[in-house]
């Protein structure tokens, strides 16, 4: 777990993900052996070159998560045309009531029934996969996302269109984000918005 507030002052941009984080996770050695860089680590916190304090024990983790005094702070008013901040980086209690409507979703009736068309689009994946395939690519990341897709009532014409924002999105979360990145994931982010208030519209008519 990463504290990104331990910094006095701004990382600068040439910081490397090494600098950052004591590990560089896109390195092909790291990803080979990643548990020589984590046994490097001092415990029970290791502040990196970049000046972040990692907790690396389980433990000091979940104590961390559960205590009110670490979290993102106060959710900032969002403009008409602002996206609202995602509920992953929101405290309680907005997160405990955003989270208790999303939970809604994903009751165990709700799963046994959403049981077959899951299975479904397994086997269809499975079935349109070549000799030799990219799991996380072909199947892995696809699955998940035409689930929700379906379950968010997008059509299955634009289910690339949810597939390529999706993944703006989840690579925003990566602890090194390029400035190109951070721009599409701006745009995306606009994109996405747009794109379900006019499906909202849409189902409420």
């Amino acid at each position: 777990m990463i504290d990104h507030n331990a910094s006095d002052s701004a990382s600068p941009p040439a910081l490397t993900p090494s600098d950052l984080l004591g590990f560089d996770p896109y390195d092909d050695a790291f990803l080979r052996d990643p548990y020589s860089s984590y046994r490097k680590l001092r415990r029970p916190f290791h502040r990196t070159r970049g000046g972040l304090v990692i907790a690396t024990s389980h433990e000091l983790c979940s104590a961390i998560l559960r205590d009110p005094r670490f979290g993102h702070g106060p959710t900032p008013p969002s403009g008409p045309d602002e996206p609202v901040r995602s509920f992953l980086m929101m405290d309680p209690p907005d997160h405990t009531r955003m989270r208790g409507l999303v939970s809604r979703a994903f009751t165990p009736g709700m799963v046994r029934r959403l049981r077959p068309r899951i299975e479904t689009i397994t086997a269809e994946l499975v079935a349109a996969l070549p000799d030799e395939a990219d799991l996380v690519r072909d199947f892995a990341y696809p699955l998940p996302v035409m689930v929700i897709s379906e379950m968010l009532g997008v059509p299955p014409e634009d289910h690339e269109r949810f597939r390529g924002w999706s993944e703006t999105v989840a690579r925003s979360l990566d602890p090194i984000v390029t400035d190109e990145l951070a721009e599409r994931n701006q745009r995306d982010r606009r994109e996405f918005h747009a794109y379900f208030r006019e499906l909202i519209a849409l189902r409420r008519r």
